[in-house]
């Protein structure tokens, strides 16, 4: 796919993984592309609001209730201008308030928007071949929702899974401490 001139809007979440998207950053302005981030709280742990803006050229957008911003509902714009939506590192949060249809932050109320819209049921497709595509893809919706629902509901399910069973299978698996005492 070539990216020049294409609009990329990265979501960048709080995973041990995020400092790798200064290298993707980097490489979508290589190839063209002019990159506007979101950034979570949590990503913001990991990498400095000060990179990412220096490597995209372009301001960090990361509160929902920006003044400045949200004079035009700014997580509606951010996402209507966006010919691609790329999340990374895509952790269990973002995926779980994606598949759940939470939008606490500004990243998941922007994926909330584009995601809407990709399927018809938001805000415009910001591209004619988006409205082809949902075009095409709405009948398939209707008659068959569980191609939509049921991901979601894996996803949920894994996540809040992961997150309950996590520490119990942890401790199962660690061995006991066998120190000797003298």
């Amino acid at each position: 796919m070539k990216l020049q001139n294409r609009r990329v809007l990265l979501i960048i979440g709080g995973g041990i993984a995020a400092y790798k998207v200064l290298e993707l950053i980097r490489r979508l302005r290589d190839e063209g592309a002019k990159v506007r981030c979101v950034m979570t709280a949590a990503a913001a742990e990991f990498v400095t609001p000060l990179s990412v803006a220096t490597l995209s050229a372009d301001r960090v957008f990361s509160n929902l209730f920006d003044r400045d911003d949200e004079h035009d509902v700014g997580h509606i714009r951010l996402s209507r201008e966006a010919d691609l939506v790329v999340v990374a590192p895509a952790t269990a949060d973002l995926m779980a308030k994606a598949a759940t249809g939470a939008a606490n932050d500004l990243a998941s109320a922007v994926l909330l928007v584009a995601s809407l819209s990709y399927l018809g049921i938001g805000v415009s497709p910001p591209t004619p071949a988006w409205g082809l595509l949902v075009k095409e893809g709405q009948p398939l919706l209707q008659m068959a929702p569980w191609v939509v629902i049921f991901p979601c509901v894996v996803i949920a399910i894994v996540s809040v899974g992961s997150v309950m069973f996590g520490e119990v299978i942890r401790r199962r698996l660690t061995l006991p401490d066998r120190r000797i005492l003298s």
